[in-house]
């Protein structure tokens, strides 16, 4: 036989005592990790699910409250043209001019949000659309002010183009974020899959290194008894000169 050295071979030397103590110590450091690998995925589990509501879902909201401005700023602004009366008109001035501010605010919100670089140069250009779209409906309504509804309801008209342009760029906005929120779920499914897979790959060799230390210890206690018994066995048959092997655990 071999030397009788290494890890096991100092584990079998231990007293039952010490052995008991090493394999709770074990066993907990076993868990611990186990406790901060789950840690450390939930964490990140939890990372990806608060940009996704932090960012995604508030560009979507954002988006959707600009569309919303728009639609309400030209049926304004066609209110503002159609009136009859001077003071009717400036009301409806008033109400797209706020809804313009608006506007304004949620696009400057949008902008401000942690968006990648293909969408920012979206959101610049949505800007400068909605600049556009917005300098041709201001002319329409000064046209009607200046008492030239003819003019003027001809040039809301012909907004149409550049509202359409503005909506398209929108709706493609909405389309990107939708897509980057559906990535981001995706991928938050997956963390959560590698982190019960992390779980139970732990929890089985945490369980694997607990079974090993119980029949270690177990082995380590009934290894003696069972020599003992079999001595007592061959001497009670008359082997007197049978001896038993006492390991010094001291």
């Amino acid at each position: 036989m071999g030397d009788d050295k290494g890890v096991f071979a100092v584990f079998r030397r231990l007293s039952i005592m010490g052995k008991m103590i090493a394999a709770v110590c074990i066993t907990g450091i076993v868990l611990v990790v186990i406790g901060f690998v789950g840690i450390s995925y939930v964490n990140k589990l939890g990372g990806m699910l608060k940009q996704s509501n932090g960012s995604e879902l508030v560009a979507i909201q954002t988006l959707s409250n600009v569309k919303s401005s728009i639609s309400q700023y030209r049926a304004a602004a066609a209110q503002a043209i159609l009136a009859e009366d001077g003071s009717t008109a400036q009301a409806y001035v008033k109400e797209s001019s706020a809804m313009e501010q608006d506007l304004v605010a949620n696009l400057n919100e949008f902008k401000r949000i942690q968006l990648d670089d293909a969408r920012k140069q979206s959101a610049t250009k949505l800007q400068t659309d909605w600049q556009e779209y917005a300098n041709k409906v201001k002319a329409s309504m000064d046209l009607a002010q200046q008492g030239q509804p003819a003019e003027a309801k001809a040039g809301l008209t012909n907004t149409s183009s550049s509202l359409n342009v503005l909506m398209t760029g929108i709706d493609q906005l909405l389309q990107d974020n939708s897509k980057q929120l559906k990535s981001l779920s995706e991928q938050s499914d997956q963390v959560v899959a590698q982190t019960q897979q992390g779980f139970l790959l732990f929890v089985l060799l945490g369980g694997i290194v607990s079974l090993g230390l119980g029949i270690g210890v177990a082995k380590s206690i009934s290894s003696p008894l069972t020599q003992m018994a079999a001595t007592s066995e061959m001497i009670s048959r008359g082997k007197l000169a049978t001896g038993v092997k006492v390991v010094n655990t001291q």
